[in-house]
């Protein structure tokens, strides 16, 4: 990944980077948790895919003095969701990761905006069973991020009402929580390649 990243650079100066590395593993239609195995490679892609796209590219920026930079990361940074803690942890470690990254890269004028999308309907999403609130087509959540990268916001979380009730639930505690999220448990399916 430096390789090609750097590579790129050297022809195509890198103004905006879109940092996006996600699978999704939970709990097993037959209820058994997620392996271990699956675990660990969720967090290589998740969290290690993330720090590989955007660390190679920082040293360039900060020469230049410029870009914005968006690392994906998920709603589900926001609450732990007892059908996939692997997934809420690496996506909470970027939501830590792109914030910290912006605190830093501030005064070198380079911009970070963590994303975190709700349901978008995309191969990923189907994965998931169970109830999908406020689920967007892709095109409208694109929509959502050129606006927001363009605004240099911290973070761009959307839809608003399910972004704003995740943070909440974030804060709840953990009885209420508990509470909260029955209504919305779900299993996820084996993963398969997305193109």
């Amino acid at each position: 990944m430096d390789h090609w990243l750097q590579s790129f650079d050297n022809h195509t100066p890198i103004d905006v980077l879109i940092a996006n590395a996600g699978v999704m593993e939970g709990r097993a239609l037959n209820g058994q948790i997620e392996p271990s195995t699956a675990s660990y490679a969720l967090m290589e892609t998740n969290v290690l895919g993330v720090w590989n796209s955007v660390q190679p590219v920082l040293p360039r920026m900060i020469s230049r003095g410029s870009g914005q930079i968006g690392i994906v990361s998920s709603l589900a940074a926001f609450v732990p969701l007892p059908d996939s803690p692997s997934y809420c942890a690496s996506k909470s470690a970027v939501l830590s990761y792109g914030l910290a990254l912006r605190s830093l890269l501030r005064p070198c004028g380079i911009g970070v905006s963590v994303i975190c999308p709700g349901y978008v309907t995309t191969p990923m999403m189907h994965q998931e069973s169970g109830s999908k609130p406020f689920k967007m087509p892709p095109e409208k959540a694109a929509d959502l991020i050129v606006r927001g990268l363009a605004r240099n916001r911290p973070v761009i979380a959307f839809p608003f009402l399910f972004a704003l009730l995740s943070r909440i639930g974030g804060f709840l505690p953990d009885r209420v929580r508990q509470w909260t999220i029955d209504p919305f448990r779900f299993t996820v399916s084996q993963r398969t390649d997305f193109d």
